[in-house]
């Protein structure tokens, strides 16, 4: 069964796995997309989803320095800003596809 130290280091792999999604957003946003309009549009997905990564990474610094009542408390918390960057970041990347799309249409 797994600690709540193995849980921790799962939730940083995931998190540093979200890092290189969001970079590779960013690079779609750069290189595919021409309207400025619209690449402004993807730039704020993705600092609302730096702005919720960042969010998760302070909720599991402090799970690192609690004890084990405090755990379960935090732990509750995290899992409200884990699932709101899973949301954002999957809600980010169908808006991206869906522009680019529609970018791919209008050049046509």
């Amino acid at each position: 069964m797994a600690t709540d130290n193995d849980r921790l280091k799962e939730m940083q792999i995931q998190l540093d796995n979200w890092d290189i999604e969001i970079e590779k957003l960013k690079a779609q946003a750069e290189t595919e997309t021409a309207n400025p309009e619209i690449q402004l549009k993807y730039y704020k997905l993705i600092e609302i989803l730096r702005l919720r990564q960042k969010d998760v990474r302070e909720e599991l610094a402090k799970l690192k320095h609690v004890d084990d009542d405090s755990w379960k408390d935090l732990k509750q918390g995290i899992g409200s800003s884990w699932k709101n960057i899973k949301t954002t970041l999957s809600d980010t990347g169908k808006a991206f596809k869906k522009g680019l799309e529609e970018n791919k249409r209008d050049k046509k």
